[in-house]
């Protein structure tokens, strides 16, 4: 039992800084960590042939739905700070993967996008480019104008060429420009919308809290009791108080 309550933190300050919004992620990776003791506390407890052991263990609520949805959404060693980002598991929002594919691959996805043009409008000259002006956009030569896709919309001529864009190249622009604050917007919102899903299980978390404390208690006298020898006391209804090779505890 004292192995596994090494492992479980302060579950009454956790869950308060949940439900005041200040659990940053590392708080919630700890919750999560030890709300996975519960049962192996419970398991030892109910293993126990004394029966005092087994309320005890009746006592402690397991939160597995709950420990399996921090799991899926939080990265196993997350930073204290979500603006550090990386704090949210690869597969547990498409948005936010698609960004970060945006984000680490967007340069790729602009030379699929030019090859993937070029076959499809047969002009092999074809090409995309960028500036600060315009932003991305897609250059053809005025020799290839007539085979320009019906769906490019221009966006201005040159002296031996013109520059196009389509819709969707101005989305992927937008998310290529804008997915590191959109990848920290999305943690964010995300890690919020954790710590409200947790805030919803408060009574159990601090039911488990209280268990907790009073097993913590009892491995304590127990141990006293085991080295310095603690016998349990005989009680009766008279008044006599005797004590046989006694010593105060405190001194």
């Amino acid at each position: 039992l004292t192995e596994q309550l090494n492992e479980i933190g302060d579950l009454e300050r956790l869950i308060s800084k949940v439900c005041t919004g200040r659990a940053n992620p590392r708080d919630v990776s700890a919750l999560k960590s030890s709300l996975q003791k519960i049962p192996f506390v419970a398991g030892i407890l109910k293993g126990s042939e004394r029966e005092q052991f087994n309320r005890i263990a009746d006592k402690l609520i397991s939160l597995d739905k709950l420990v399996e949805k921090i799991q899926s959404a939080i990265v196993d060693s997350p930073s204290a700070s979500v603006t550090e980002g990386g704090i949210i598991r690869n597969g547990f929002s498409p948005e936010l993967d698609e960004l970060r594919n945006i984000s680490f691959h967007g340069k790729d996805w602009i030379a699929n996008l030019q090859k993937s043009e070029r076959e499809k409008s047969g002009i092999s000259s074809l090409k995309i480019n960028f500036n600060k002006v315009f932003g991305y956009y897609i250059e053809i030569s005025n020799a290839n104008k007539d085979k320009i896709p019906a769906d490019y919309i221009r966006k201005q001529t040159l002296v031996n060429s013109e520059r196009y864009i389509t819709p969707d190249l101005k989305d992927y622009e937008d998310k290529i420009l804008n997915a590191e604050e959109k990848i920290y917007e999305l943690e964010s919102q995300l890690l919020n919308e954790l710590r409200l899903l947790i805030a919803a299980d408060t009574e159990p978390i601090q039911a488990n809290a209280k268990t907790i404390a009073d097993i913590d208690c009892f491995i304590s006298l127990a141990e006293c009791a085991e080295e310095y020898n603690y016998c349990k006391p005989e009680m009766s209804n008279d008044t006599v108080l005797e004590i046989v090779d006694g010593r105060h505890p405190v001194v």
